[in-house]
């Protein structure tokens, strides 16, 4: 059995990691390597996350802690990804939550039907457990690129031999990290498998999260930079992905355009346009 490497940045989770962490030990999948790099923890974190990998009886499911300075998220995670050793590679919030069949679900699903990744549906819950909302990720990968819209990074489950050499986390990026990261890898990859059922539980809570910096807005400029230079010096792409490329720059000047409209238009224009809407649907949508 092929191991699954979990990784999971943290910072200050002493909170909701035990819960996080345990979601990924509850695994019915057999061999799972579980990395959590902390970015720098100031209150328990540590404690508990090493109290957990000692009281874990399984050897086949194992914690590896791994503490360094405050660098950010993204560094954290490509951190984790130099270490990790299993076959697949998945990423975890330290404040989510992964249903008990996710990883044989996914890894089954990747090995029947010979692809690179695999994509589930997932679903927002409350503090309780709660479900809020569903989302369905029954797309393209390339139409996640064309739309704007991120599947969430921890419904992918990779083929660690699948992520090109240089794609990494990119730490200019202080928010939309996992869009950057997901799009570079779609663009990069010739096949996956979809599986329709909400494995992963993205947690709503009053704590903040690097989710949080969605409402800042996008890094539209760093993020321009990013995917091209990322396409333009990569030479391991099956077919170079211009089509691509071009969406994905026209998704970002479409949404800066609707942002900008949206900011600076007066509340009494705001009616007119929206009355007009089918007539600047480019502006708008």
């Amino acid at each position: 059995m092929d191991a699954v490497t979990v990784i999971i940045p943290t910072y200050n989770r002493a909170g909701r990691i035990e819960s996080t962490i345990s979601s990924v030990l509850d695994q019915d999948y057999g061999k799972v390597e579980i990395i959590v790099v902390d970015d720098g923890s100031t209150d328990s974190t540590e404690s508990i996350v090493r109290g957990l990998a000692d009281k874990s009886a399984d050897s086949n499911k194992q914690i590896r802690y791994v503490k360094q300075p405050n660098q950010g998220a993204c560094v954290a995670r490509n951190h984790g990804m130099m270490l990790a050793t299993g076959r697949y590679i998945m990423f975890l919030d330290s404040d989510d939550l992964i249903k008990k069949s996710m990883l044989s679900i996914q890894v089954s699903k990747i090995e029947s039907e010979n692809t690179q990744c695999s994509i589930c549906d997932f679903e927002t819950v409350d503090e309780s457990g709660m479900v809020l909302n569903y989302y369905n990720n029954n797309r393209h990968p390339h139409d996640f690129i064309r739309n704007l819209i991120s599947p969430h990074i921890s419904s992918l489950l990779m083929r660690r031999d699948s992520i090109p050499p240089g794609l990494v986390w990119n730490p200019k990026l202080l928010r939309t990290q996992d869009i950057d990261f997901i799009y570079k890898y779609f663009a990069s990859i010739e096949s996956y498998s979809y599986v329709n059922e909400a494995l992963f539980h993205y947690c709503l809570h009053g704590d903040e999260r690097i989710s949080d910096g969605y409402i800042k807005g996008l890094q539209y400029r760093v993020l321009r930079e990013s995917f091209r230079s990322y396409v333009n010096n990569n030479d391991l792409f099956p077919i170079y992905p211009k089509q691509v490329c071009n969406a994905y720059m026209y998704a970002l000047w479409r949404h800066q355009i609707k942002n900008f409209i949206a900011k600076h238009t007066p509340l009494r224009a705001k009616l007119v346009i929206k009355k007009l809407h089918p007539y600047i649907k480019l502006y708008i949508t």
